[in-house]
């Protein structure tokens, strides 16, 4: 059997053939309007991840355990050459499948595979795309990427005229920063990002506080974030992988030492 090593951690969080990688509609502006623009996101259905698995490690070198958390929320627990990571997934109350606990089994298994580097690097933001809608309003399959929208040609400036030149102001200096509108520390400025960006009020705050304490419960904070990140359409928001990674990280610790 293989052992861990940095050669199987490099070969598992490789990059993915472009025909492997799938995209979804994360975001929407000007919805209903001809100004309508989408944000695809990449991401990675169970199917690529199962294959690298098999490629990397054989199929006897990995297993995973899937937990149901009620009907719609499941915890799986990926074992890769003894090393093991547990991750969570969820399936929001509003969102209509015939399977949530098949779907929450996946997302879990997603989650997972990410803590051991599978995938992660689509998590970064600057892979995503702003594009026009589809004409019929379909999504592209696994490995099309949206296509960009030719620009359109801007008529170049001609030479001003002396009334034009003479009618612009004069760039003034910046005015000294004062107390008001500086910056906050950088905790405090990311903690204000993640309300403002998912909308939470002060008890939404409070909750999600609560919930992450030491003495918090993990399932439930697991079913708090995932029903935000579904109400927000936020599946690729970093500040929320990152606290699914950290509860993922925390159940696998506890399961550990029971």
């Amino acid at each position: 059997m293989k052992e861990w090593t940095e050669e199987i951690a490099k070969a598992l969080s490789a990059p993915f053939k472009e025909s492997d990688v799938s995209w979804v509609v994360v975001a929407t502006t000007n919805k209903n309007t001809p100004q309508m623009t989408e944000l695809w996101a990449p991401y990675l259905e169970a199917d690529p991840i199962i294959d690298r698995l098999d490629q990397v490690v054989g199929p006897s070198g990995w297993g995973l355990d899937i937990e149901a958390v009620g009907d719609r929320a499941a915890i799986c627990r990926l074992t890769i050459l003894g090393v093991m990571k547990a991750g969570a997934g969820q399936i929001a109350a509003d969102q209509k499948t015939d399977q949530p606990f098949k779907a929450a089994a996946t997302d879990a298994l997603k989650r997972a595979a990410v803590l051991f580097g599978i995938g992660r690097y689509l998590h970064d933001k600057r892979l995503s795309e702003w594009r026009k809608p589809t004409a019929d309003g379909s999504r592209p399959k696994r490995g099309t990427a949206p296509k960009a929208p030719p620009p359109s040609p801007r008529p170049s400036p001609g030479p001003a005229t002396p009334a034009a030149q003479a009618a612009k102001p004069e760039a003034k200096p910046p005015e000294p920063a004062t107390g008001k509108g500086q910056p906050l520390p950088p905790g405090q400025q990311s903690f204000q990002d993640v309300m403002t960006a998912h909308d939470l009020d002060l008890a939404g705050a409070c909750q999600l506080l609560r919930l992450w304490s030491a003495e918090g419960d993990k399932v439930a904070l697991s079913a708090y974030v995932t029903e935000i990140m579904a109400r927000k359409g936020c599946e690729k928001d970093a500040a929320w992988t990152a606290a699914s990674d950290a509860l993922s990280e925390a159940v696998a610790k506890r399961d550990l030492a029971t």
